[in-house]
């Protein structure tokens, strides 16, 4: 499909809809470097802001449809990253009272938090979690945690876009960390022994 000018937006915001990705790659530009300056005004972390961002475009990806109505995109993007970024708190917050709990939990006991063994099945978990990712997302996500490859890296390593990197990580933390999530009582379990 044909790429309309960057002045009209209408028609743009129309083509995502239809699932035209190399519009998508054009309105990704031309507001990802505003979204993420303010975002790292709040974030005071380049990494959780490009995060973020990632997570917002994926998530206007996904409902694109929607964009057919949008008549002016910055407001909806800036509704969608608040409620985004409002989501990423909520979230930091819960994952730091599970460990408050876990960790609350495994001092009565006298044992520590992860001892050898309960780290080992903790790691377990995550290698399983990371060898049901398919093939790309897991390459690329190991390439970014183990190999502590930047996005430009992986891509001129897998022969594919930083867009498509950005977006198989992101997806494979969100497969991860939905595993670790349905495996976590097991974990918990384990830790009351």
């Amino acid at each position: 499909m044909k790429v309309v000018p960057p002045y009209d937006e209408k028609t743009l915001l129309q083509q995502v809809a239809k699932g035209d990705e190399k519009a998508f790659a054009e309105l990704f530009h031309k507001y990802s470097d505003l979204l993420g300056a303010v975002l790292l005004r709040f974030t005071n972390s380049k990494a959780i802001t490009e995060d973020l961002v990632q997570e917002i475009f994926l998530k206007v990806w996904m409902g694109r449809e929607a964009l057919a109505t949008v008549n002016n995109f910055k407001p909806f993007l800036y509704v969608i990253a608040k409620n985004q970024a409002l989501n990423s708190v909520r979230k930091l917050i819960n994952q730091r009272n599970l460990h408050k709990k876990v960790y609350a939990l495994t001092t009565e006991t006298g044992e520590e938090v992860l001892d050898k063994k309960q780290k080992e099945v903790h790691f377990s978990l995550l290698d399983e979690a990371i060898a049901q990712l398919p093939p790309q997302q897991q390459k690329a996500f190991l390439l970014s945690r183990r190999d502590r490859m930047k996005h430009s890296e992986i891509a001129k390593e897998m022969g594919i876009s930083q867009e498509s990197v950005k977006k198989y990580i992101q997806i494979a933390i969100a497969s991860i960390t939905a595993f670790m999530k349905e495996k976590i009582p097991l974990l918990l379990l384990f830790l009351l022994r």
